[in-house]
């Protein structure tokens, strides 16, 4: 039973939270395409839950000290030894028993410290964090004991960042009016630009309603979202960015819809990305539809097998289903979906209550690592 229970949580898990180069275009694509109907809502069977997951690990985060409780999760990285979880303005490094190690807490106008910690990333082999602050546009690098070491500036609007193996930073960067960037490019350690690896048009740049366009699938694979023909998906290694997979729906957009901020959001014939993740083994993607009447469609592919397996809402919603609970909180790293449960979510449900019957309001959130 608790097997199956947790097979289920991950799967539920993985669905639910779920460029194009310089010189490419569209007809030259041959890589995957995934179709994923919007309109005619074409399902496809449930897989075996065995057959998507691997293995799962629970972590219970220590919260024995005042300094290790953590609120509001927004994301989640690791090391071979270490866990780390941004929490608000704060990132917090467990180890993999869940004993809490240090919290990292720079908030401020001084050197070396942040105003807003709106995301971050690190590199592993040099025991370097790289954080972006929202509220002053630009970045600053810390060593794991949490030593200042650089700053440099973000460009106007950096959606989302990775780290490259080598150090250097892939952007994604929309609504740079200081640059004239609009898109993917690489950076140096220190933020020296480098060069475009695609640009977006500009008419493009309302139809994406997301900030995650970025995921580490391995050491040295970094998954892409596109926005230029917004339905791209690309990988990036050894300084080369591929398109892989393409999405296909059964809306097209036109090109006033596109370009014009408020007819997108009256459209009944449009659609957005909601998120991208991305694993050795497995891409999800999540797009969601205008209106009252919006339909969200959680999508995973099976790269294994080549299947595709689509969940609409009203399913997830199921009333017949007793898990009636959504995971508050699911991202991807190297080869794992990870998610948080706070006492909040756990106790919504009696099935959940009698795995984790010691948790209480005072208790950190539970990580489930599953490894996919």
């Amino acid at each position: 039973m608790r097997k199956s229970f947790i097979l289920f949580l991950a799967f539920v898990c993985t669905t639910l939270y779920s460029c194009k180069n310089n010189n490419g275009k569209a007809d030259e694509f041959d890589g995957i395409t995934v179709y994923v109907p919007l309109i005619n809502e074409e399902r496809t069977p449930k897989p075996e839950m065995a057959d998507m997951v691997e293995s799962v690990d629970t972590v219970f985060l220590d919260n024995s000290v005042l300094e290790s409780y953590v609120d509001n999760v927004r994301s989640v990285k690791f090391t071979k030894d270490l866990i780390f979880v941004q929490c608000e303005d704060v990132l917090f490094m467990f180890d993999w028993n869940g004993k809490f190690v240090r919290r990292i807490l720079k908030k401020g106008r001084g050197h070396g410290e942040y105003l807003s910690l709106a995301r971050f990333d690190i590199q592993e082999d040099k025991e370097l964090i790289t954080v972006k602050d929202s509220r002053k546009e630009e970045f600053l690098v810390y060593t794991f004991n949490g030593d200042f070491v650089r700053r440099f500036e973000a460009p106007t609007y950096t959606v989302d960042f990775a780290v490259l193996p080598n150090g250097h930073y892939l952007m994604m960067n929309l609504f740079d009016e200081r640059r004239c960037i609009m898109g993917l490019y690489e950076t140096d350690e220190n933020g020296n630009y480098l060069r475009p690896l695609y640009q977006v048009p500009d008419y493009f740049k309302h139809i994406s309603i997301n900030d995650t366009y970025l995921s580490h699938i391995n050491d040295t694979l970094i998954g892409c979202q596109g926005l230029e023909e917004n339905d791209y998906i690309f990988h990036y290694q050894n300084d080369t960015l591929v398109p892989v997979y393409k999405i296909k729906t059964d809306i097209v957009m036109t090109r006033d819809i596109m370009e014009n901020d408020r007819a997108w959001k009256d459209s009944e014939t449009e659609y957005g990305k909601t998120s991208y993740w991305e694993t050795n083994d497995h891409m999800g993607i999540t797009l969601m539809t205008p209106g009252p009447d919006n339909k969200i469609v959680f999508v995973v592919y099976d790269k294994k097998t080549g299947e595709t397996v689509r969940y609409y809402l009203s399913e997830l919603m199921d009333p017949e289903q007793k898990f009636e609970y959504i995971p508050s909180f699911m991202y991807c790293y190297k080869g794992k979906a990870i998610v948080t449960y706070s006492y909040d979510i756990i106790r919504q449900s009696e099935e959940m209550m009698k795995f984790f019957p010691t948790i209480t309001e005072e208790s950190n959130p539970v990580l489930i690592f599953t490894n996919l």
